[in-house]
């Protein structure tokens, strides 16, 4: 797929409260199970020897990052394999008529953003409360108007995970919202 926005984007304010950079995501797979299939979900934490999020906003946030979309509904995000990899073995777990594993990493851009405002700079531009946001939370929302998913990972960290076609805008606007934090 191709991308109009680089890839090397990295930004900093000139106080140093918040910094942006496009991150690469690696593995990125959408696993929709059918309901009341606790027998796959069992399955898939077995193979994972991980419990999966089954709350709605929580986020397992590790290698894999397994975000909670709805019941019976997950975004599993690796760094170390490539989503038609993670696809496959998701699919060998997943009989036909329990459900889908989907890749879907190419269609998605990530970007961290860090720093002591930056809580403050997201929520300019999101509605979501993010002082009552804890951290390891994860929540599906708009961002300057695009939706994401953006995801607490600390007091002074998040991810926001966007389709790859709004990468440009979500940099220019990083670009311009950063004048304000200098």
């Amino acid at each position: 797929m191709s991308d109009i926005a680089p890839s090397n984007f990295s930004l900093s304010s000139r106080t140093g409260g918040v910094r942006i950079e496009r991150v690469a995501l690696g593995a990125m797979v959408r696993v929709t199970l059918a309901p009341g299939r606790r027998d796959i979900e069992a399955g898939l934490e077995a193979a994972f020897a991980a419990s999966w999020p089954a709350s709605p906003n929580h986020v397992m946030a590790a290698d894999p990052a397994i975000y909670w979309f709805g019941p019976g509904d997950w975004l599993v995000q690796t760094a170390t394999t490539r989503s038609e990899v993670v696809a496959a073995r998701l699919s060998d777990l997943i009989p036909a008529d329990g459900g889908s594993a989907v890749a879907v990493g190419d269609g998605h851009v990530g970007y961290d953003i860090g720093g002591r405002d930056a809580a403050a700079l997201l929520a300019s531009a999101c509605p979501l409360d993010l002082d009552r946001f804890a951290s390891g939370r994860s929540a599906r929302t708009l961002f300057a108007g695009a939706n994401v998913l953006l995801h607490r990972r600390d007091d002074e960290a998040f991810r926001l995970l966007s389709d790859r076609t709004l990468g440009a805008f979500l940099q220019d606007f990083f670009a311009a919202a950063l004048r304000e934090f200098s």
